[in-house]
C-alpha cells in the first residue's frame, strides 16, 4: 500500500528526484552523486525525494554477486548503508522521504530487514516512503491549502525499445513509462519512478478542440491545472529518475555489461514549481 506523505512547501521550489545509487558497487559514479548532493544542498529552494536502491546490497548467495564488482571497503552490506547514510547527512533536512528499492527489500526477504526503513531513515530523521508513495504538497499561503500531488515509486522493470530509429525508440520508452504508471493513482499531477536507470521525462499533452463563443469559433486545449480527485492521464507529467550506476568500467565485468545493457545517462530529475504550478521537470545530467 502506498504511503501518503503531506508536506508544506512554498509556492516556488525545486524538487529533486534521485536514487538508484547502488552504494558499494565499483561502477557507481561517486563523483556524480557527490555533485548531485552538493547541488541540492546549495539550492536555497531545493528539496529531495530519494527513489530507492540506495545500496548494491547483493548477498553472496545471489546469482548476481561477484566480489570483483564490489569496493573492497564496502563488501559488508551494512557498511554500504552506513556509507550512503553519511553521504546524505548534508541534505537530511531537505529530504522529504526515502523510498526502499528492490535491492533493499531483497535483504528483508533474507531476514536482514529493510535497511532503508530500519537504519537509513532513522539515522537521518527522515520519513520512510515505502516502495510507493503519494506526496501531497500543501501550500503555506493558499486558502485551499492544496498545490498538487505527486505519485512516486521505486518502480518496476526496465524501459526498452527494439526500434532502430532513435526518435521512435525514445518515444516507445516514454509510452512504456506512461503505461506503467498512469493507472496507479488518479489524482497525481506528476508520476515519477526509478529502477529502470533511464533519465527521461514525458510532459503533459493537451488535445485541441473548438468552441463557439458569441458566434465566433475559437480554439481551446483540454489541458488545465487540476486540483480535483482525478487528473486525466494525458495531462500529467511522467518521469524516470535516472541512476548513478555506470553499465561498464575498465577492469571489471559488471552485471549490466554481462547482460548486454546499453549505456545510461547518469543524473536525476528536478521538478521546477513556480507559483504552485509545475513549470517543468528537467533532466539533470551529471
Amino acid at each position: 500500500m502506498a504511503e501518503i506523505i503531506q508536506k508544506e512547501l512554498p509556492p516556488d521550489h525545486n524538487l529533486y528526484y534521485l536514487g538508484d545509487y547502488h552504494e558499494g558497487a565499483k561502477a557507481q559514479s561517486a563523483s556524480s552523486l557527490e555533485q548531485a548532493i552538493e547541488m541540492i544542498r546549495t539550492d536555497p529552494i531545493g528539496w529531495a525525494v530519494v527513489m530507492g536502491d540506495l545500496a548494491e546490497a547483493i548477498l553472496v548467495d545471489d546469482s548476481r554477486f561477484a566480489i570483483s564488482t564490489i569496493e573492497e571497503a564496502k563488501t559488508s552490506v551494512f557498511h554500504q548503508y552506513v556509507s550512503i547514510t553519511d553521504k546524505h547527512r548534508p541534505i537530511a533536512k531537505k529530504i522529504i522521504y526515502i523510498h526502499t528499492g528492490n535491492h533493499d527489500l531483497k535483504l528483508e526477504r533474507k531476514g536482514v530487514g529493510d535497511m532503508v526503513r530500519d537504519y537509513v531513515c532513522k539515522e537521518l530523521g527522515v520519513p520512510y516512503g515505502g516502495y510507493t508513495a503519494v506526496l501531497d504538497i500543501l501550500h503555506k499561503k493558499k486558502t485551499s491549502g492544496k498545490q498538487h500531488k505527486v505519485y512516486t515509486s521505486h518502480g518496476w522493470g526496465v524501459l526498452r525499445s527494439a526500434a532502430d530509429d532513435l526518435i521512435r525508440a525514445h518515444s516507445n520508452k516514454l509510452l512504456s513509462l506512461k503505461r506503467r504508471l498512469k493507472h496507479k493513482f488518479g489524482s497525481a499531477s506528476a508520476m515519477i519512478m526509478g529502477n529502470a536507470h533511464q533519465l527521461i521525462v514525458s510532459p503533459p499533452m493537451g488535445g485541441l478542440y473548438l468552441v463557439d463563443e458569441a458566434g465566433v469559433i475559437k480554439q481551446r486545449y483540454t489541458i488545465e491545472r487540476h486540483e480535483g480527485l482525478y487528473v486525466d492521464p494525458d495531462h500529467r507529467w511522467y518521469g524516470c529518475s535516472g541512476c548513478f550506476l555506470r553499465t561498464t568500467i575498465p577492469g571489471v565485468t559488471t552485471y549490466a555489461e554481462l547482460h548486454g545493457y546499453d549505456p545510461v545517462e547518469i543524473g536525476m530529475l528536478r521538478m521546477v514549481v513556480r507559483d504552485s504550478n509545475i513549470k517543468d521537470i528537467e533532466r539533470v545530467v551529471l
